[in-house]
Parts: C-alpha cells; structure tokens; sequence
C-alpha cells in the first residue's frame, strides 16, 4: 500500500513539473509569435513608403520622438516613417517583456531584430537571449 501511493506520488509530481514547463513554453511561444507579427507589421509599413524605406533604419537604444498624428492629418513620407516607427517601437515595447527592437540596412536587404526577455518560470529566472530577426528586401 505504501509503495503504491509513494508511485503515485511521484507520478503527480512528474505531472505537476510538465505543465508548469507547458505552459512557460506556451508564454514563450506567444511571445515569439507577438514578435514575428511586429517585425511583419514594420516591413509591410516600409513597403507602403518606398519612397522614404532608407530612413526606416533605427538601433535598438533610440527612442523617436512623437510626430505628427498622420491618422488626423496628411503627412509627408518622412513624417509617416517617424509616425510607423514611433508606434512601432512602442508597440514592441508594450507587447514584449523589456521588448526592443532595431532596423538596419545590410547588402540589399532590411534586418529587422526584435529582442524580448523570456521568464523562465521552472528556474524563476530572467533570461535576455531571445530574440527574432527578420531579414527582408524592399523592391
């Protein structure tokens, strides 16, 4: 009788340790998935400007400054790519934990990277080594 429960028990406890690893891994892949569809969003956003698409670029420590409200009035390209890339980065910033994100130019093709902490909730632990890189040419 023992030694069954004490089967049992390490049995739960195994079933216990594979859904908390379940679902850290689910919040993960949300998090990736938040990520694919920002970086998406900001080349559909150069592809709409192409007249403007080399002032897309931006490092990962910059902060633009709020423009012009373009959904209330006209803008000029450069006024929208300030407007996508102000909200851009402030979407990865609200969607991602400690989200950041860069553009850059390199060999014909756009490189954007988006960086994002993954908790670790088995260890409690942070980890910044996560990120998503999409490369993409503008034609």
């Amino acid at each position: 009788m023992m030694i069954s429960l004490f089967v049992i028990g390490v049995g739960m406890m195994g079933v216990v340790a594979l859904q908390s690893y379940s679902i850290s891994q689910t919040q993960q892949s949300a998090d990736y998935s938040q990520a694919v569809m920002l970086a998406q969003d900001i080349l559909e956003r150069m592809r709409s400007n192409p007249h403007n698409v080399k002032a897309y670029q931006i490092a990962s420590h910059d902060n633009p400054v709020e423009p012009v409200d373009c959904a209330a009035v006209p803008c000029s390209s450069q006024q929208l790519t300030n407007w996508d890339l102000f909200h851009w980065k402030k979407s990865v910033a609200q969607r991602l934990p400690k989200g950041s994100a860069a553009i850059h130019y390199s060999h014909n093709h756009y490189v954007i990277r988006i960086e994002f902490d993954v908790i670790d909730q088995i260890q409690s632990k942070h980890q910044t080594v996560n990120h998503y890189t999409l490369t993409g040419q503008i034609e």
